[in-house]
């Protein structure tokens, strides 16, 4: 482990610079399209005491409603 860090420290590769990323840019055309589909999985066994809550946080996620 201390000759990966060795060489790297001596080659002087960051990852910020190798992996670049730009943000979601908004796009009108695209709407929705850009945010991924997702599955919202809410286990209910033995949870009679806090499935209400459970229910009302995912109802209440700020996420396109056609895209989960």
């Amino acid at each position: 482990m201390g000759v990966v860090i060795t060489l790297v420290k001596l080659f002087g590769r960051k990852p910020e610079k190798r992996y670049k990323w730009e943000p979601i840019k908004d796009d009108i055309e695209l709407g929705n399209s850009c945010y991924p589909m997702v599955v919202v999985q809410i286990p209910m066994y033995n949870e009679r005491e806090v499935y209400q809550l459970s229910i009302g946080a995912a109802c209440g996620l700020s996420w396109p409603s056609d895209r989960i």
